[in-house]
């Protein structure tokens, strides 16, 4: 349940810096962006748990990095692509860093 709300606070969050700060002038690669960060911020939160082997987590991200590459190979071009994998690996190691430096090893 909370997972979906991490997906939609990055969702909106990347859409609103996306669409307003940024300025792609595309609304497919703006919610694609978006998307993306929405996906990286709920696959963090969800496999912030401290009783995972490190591999189930690490396979967990590695398919959320093939999905980003397998839709934006299918719809953009490989520079939104590549910004896309950019932000999504930004975001989930961003999430992760913060949560190991707190005293619980995880932000839950």
């Amino acid at each position: 349940m909370k997972t979906g709300l991490f997906f939609i606070i990055g969702f909106g969050l990347g859409f609103v810096v996306n669409r307003w700060i940024i300025g792609y002038g595309h609304i497919a690669i703006e919610l694609f962006f978006s998307a993306v960060l929405g996906l990286a911020y709920a696959l963090a939160y969800f496999v912030d748990r401290p009783e995972w082997k490190l591999s189930k987590k690490l396979l967990i991200s590695l398919v959320g990095i093939i999905a980003v590459q397998v839709v934006g190979t299918l719809f953009f071009d490989s520079e939104n692509t590549l910004l896309a994998l950019i932000k999504f690996c930004v975001v989930f190691m961003s999430y992760n860093v913060v949560a190991s430096l707190s005293q619980r090893k995880s932000l839950r």
